[in-house]
């Protein structure tokens, strides 16, 4: 029951949730309050947009893999659809 409650909650998680901004903002300006989640001065956009596209395309194909798993050890979870017949084996 946890385990389903865990993978709820990262399923459900933002890419924004993932960046630890400070870090990033001092990375790309040198200052780690100059790029935060709610403010984002033009200069930046760019680099955090491929960065979000990038964590979005990652957690997309960890979710994938998961499902892909849970069906080939036979461990379907029942929030989950049958996808066995997609698989051929």
């Amino acid at each position: 029951m946890m385990m389903q409650h865990l993978k709820k909650e990262v399923n459900n998680m933002k890419p924004e949730d993932l960046i630890n901004w400070c870090e990033l903002s001092r990375l790309l300006s040198g200052t780690r309050s100059v790029v935060t989640k709610k403010r984002m001065p033009k200069k930046y956009e760019k680099q955090v947009a491929e960065l979000l596209a990038a964590i979005s395309n990652w957690h997309d194909l960890s979710i994938t893999h998961n499902v892909l798993h849970e069906i080939s050890t036979g461990l379907e979870s029942e929030n989950l659809p049958n996808y066995s017949k997609l698989i051929k084996w």
